[in-house]
């Protein structure tokens, strides 16, 4: 009898550890940031949680999915903070603490937008030129419209996300050339007169694009300019191994004091944040739910070697600006690029519904346009 109520207690004691250490946290997130599964694993045993992550590629398709479905975390453009806010408001839940390592600079944005209790920034990112410096000399142009006229018959590459564009435009044309083409910019300025269908990509995605040869300059988010200059420099170094004729094809190092460059005979390529066209975005976390294993997910991956850890392997930024120590030398170099622009670039621009919706339409129009 006594071991059968020792078995018994047993039982019952491995139950309840069992239901608490797998406490449910179900994530819904841009896809890439949760991809290392070692820092995955180390949240789960720290919060005694299970963590779940349904990844989204679009706006439009976190938009169907938040609505359908019940997150406890939410990470998103701020595109679609409205949206957001509004259905999840909750004054019951407060992280507005979990700003307190932000730069001064960032730290001044949130409290200048008034965010809701629930929801703070998670993620910064920068728009990029990825380009090929012996083509284009990007950084000598100070108006948008005059590079757009000169690069003709140059393939670009432009991220496929009607407000990263219009901000591009907005903050990149001047006064006169917006008077000049009509003031349109929910037209986004009429971009056919400008812009050839021949050398126009719209992609969010560069790999394939830099194989091409004639591939002269890039417009995407910094995380995704430095995952596609990585794969660059790699394909130098596998030519350089592999094809000793191409004795000419040279990696330079990168140094944090300037930019990193890859030389070869035909190509120079750079990577910066352009002062007068790059803005900055951000994706937040909105908490829904108060639960022990959220709220600790929710602190781990917005601060500290966790959230460094995430920023790390997306490229994203942190919003402390911090440099983490596991940072390699072209993410550290991006970082120390854009801490030195942060306070002279501007932020993306953003649009009441009924506006926002007439320029995704009109994006689509342009598209359709060029083919694409």
């Amino acid at each position: 009898m006594f071991n059968k109520i020792i078995s018994a207690i047993a039982c019952s004691a491995v139950s309840i550890v069992s239901i608490e250490a797998a406490e449910p946290v179900k994530i819904i997130s841009w896809w890439g940031y949760f991809d290392d599964q070692v820092t995955m694993k180390s949240m789960e045993e720290i919060c005694n949680a299970a963590i779940s992550v349904d990844e989204y590629y679009t706006n439009e398709e976190f938009a169907r999915r938040s609505q359908n479905s019940q997150y406890d975390i939410l990470i998103y453009s701020e595109t679609a903070s409205d949206l957001v806010e509004k259905k999840f408001e909750n004054n019951a839940i407060d992280i507005a603490y979990l700003t307190k390592e932000y730069h001064s600079i960032i730290l001044k944005k949130y409290n200048s937008e008034k965010r809701k209790s629930n929801t703070v920034f998670f993620a910064l990112a920068g728009t990029m030129f990825l380009w090929d410096e012996k083509q284009i000399k990007l950084e000598s142009y100070k108006s948008i419209l005059d590079f757009l006229k000169e690069k003709k018959k140059k393939p670009f590459v432009v991220l496929d996300d009607p407000l990263e564009i219009y901000s591009l435009l907005e903050y990149g044309l001047t006064k006169s050339e917006k008077e000049m083409l009509g003031n349109r910019s929910l037209e986004f300025y009429g971009a056919d007169q400008y812009l050839n269908s021949k050398d126009v990509i719209f992609s969010n995605h560069l790999i394939s694009l830099l194989q091409d040869e004639d591939f002269s300059v890039a417009y995407a988010w910094s995380g995704e300019v430095l995952e596609q200059f990585e794969i660059l420099q790699n394909k130098v170094k596998y030519i350089k191994a592999n094809d000793k004729s191409k004795t000419h094809v040279k990696v330079t190092q990168v140094s944090s004091d300037r930019l990193p460059v890859i030389d070869t005979v035909q190509a120079d390529y750079r990577y910066a944040f352009h002062i007068n066209f790059s803005h900055i975005s951000k994706d937040l976390l909105t908490l829904t739910s108060n639960s022990k294993a959220s709220r600790c997910i929710a602190e781990l991956i917005s601060n500290g070697s966790h959230h460094d850890d995430i920023m790390s392997s997306s490229y994203y930024i942190s919003p402390s600006l911090s440099v983490p120590v596991n940072a390699d030398d072209k993410y550290r170099s991006m970082l120390i690029d854009f801490e030195s622009k942060v306070s002279k670039l501007p932020w993306k621009l953003q649009l009441p519904k009924n506006q926002y919706q007439e320029l995704s339409a009109n994006w689509q129009k342009i598209k359709l346009g060029f083919g694409q």
